[in-house]
């Protein structure tokens, strides 16, 4: 007898547990039960590039300073002068150096200067982008640092996305609370993450004047979108 009571409790236990598991119970300020489902979605879209950020610059060497000056400044106004004739094309300084430095040949040190100008290419022309490097390079640039692909408003794509992604996970809050017996839902509390994977190319190369451009894909831009979420049924 005693042992058909143990077995009733213990299936009753387990019963109970089971049934915690799946249910979250709680209880507000005011005395009620509730009940409260967490959930968890997200959202991501891909978007076509609209501005290409380049890199480029012009290094030049010498054991004279103002040799290796002059020559850095007479490459680069040919480069700049060119690249301003195209239309749709914005250029600025980003960095202007000058080091010393000492190379050994044949046992001997000597020392030179080394002369780096690097200027920032923008542009919306995503598919000449090859043919403006071209350019650039036939007309002296002999470094290419990096190719940055952005949105002109990152802001508004990031926001329909969240919009997606919120909507999401409602329907998700309303479908259990409806395969739950219940009428609805309040919205508790909202989590909510971006993250925006932009393509970018780091070629970090030094080519030689009239050196051939490679084929450039821009890729797409991704945003992803999380949102966790507490929801009270009701």
């Amino acid at each position: 007898m005693l042992k058909k009571w143990a077995y009733v409790i213990l299936i009753g236990l387990l019963i109970i547990l089971a049934w915690a598991a799946v249910t979250n119970i709680n209880y507000s300020y005011d005395g009620r039960e509730t009940t409260q489902l967490t959930l968890n979605d997200r959202a991501v879209k891909e978007f076509e590039p609209e501005v290409a950020v380049v890199t480029m610059g012009v290094e030049t060497t010498n054991e004279d300073l103002n040799q290796a000056f002059a020559e850095n400044n007479n490459k680069m106004d040919i480069v700049v002068n060119r690249l301003n004739n195209i239309e749709g094309i914005n250029v600025k300084t980003l960095n202007y150096r000058i080091d010393t430095r000492s190379r050994l040949e044949k046992d001997v040190e000597t020392n030179y200067y080394y002369v780096q100008n690097l200027i920032e290419v923008r542009t919306e022309k995503i598919n000449e982008l090859g043919s403006i490097i071209q350019q650039a390079v036939d007309s002296g640039v002999n470094q290419l640092q990096s190719i940055d692909y952005l949105l002109k408003n990152k802001e508004e794509a990031t926001r329909q996305v969240t919009s997606e992604a919120i909507n999401s996970i409602k329907e998700k809050a309303g479908f259990v609370s409806r395969e739950t017996g219940y009428e609805g839902y309040l919205v508790k509390n909202l989590n909510i993450n971006d993250q925006v994977s932009v393509p970018d190319y780091y070629p970090q190369l030094k080519m030689e004047a009239a050196a051939a451009i490679p084929p450039i894909s821009p890729g797409k831009i991704e945003i992803t979108v999380t949102v966790n979420g507490t929801f009270e049924l009701k």
